[in-house]
């Protein structure tokens, strides 16, 4: 990864923790990635942002929520954030995912 625009220590205050750990560095480097995946015209390579402020309010908070939703997701033993720990029914929340796709401006995936 060129360089971190995404702070890890927003990602640690969004979660309530305010603990950098290797799981919220994971999770922000993953998000990150997949934001200038989503978003390529914001991040090209001769002027590519280096700091939050360099991104659009509403990008960096999708970007933010988007890291949160991959650490919880991350530390639960199923490896879904939706899933009931006393062994309920999975109900994924995609209202999450559609309100990041909107923040980040990305299109939501389609199937068929």
């Amino acid at each position: 990864m060129a360089s971190r625009w995404l702070s890890t220590t927003d990602v640690a205050a969004a979660l309530g923790t305010g603990e950098v750990t290797a799981e919220v560095e994971r999770a922000t480097d993953a998000s990150q990635a997949q934001v200038e995946r989503w978003r390529p015209e914001l991040f090209p390579a001769a002027t590519f942002p280096t700091r939050p402020d360099q991104i659009p309010p509403d990008v960096y908070l999708g970007a933010l929520r988007y890291a949160t939703l991959l650490h919880d997701s991350g530390n639960t033993p199923e490896g879904f954030a939706g899933f009931d720990q006393a062994g309920g029914i999975l109900i994924p929340d995609s209202s999450k995912m559609t309100e990041i796709y909107r923040l980040i401006g990305a299109r939501r995936p389609k199937v068929g």
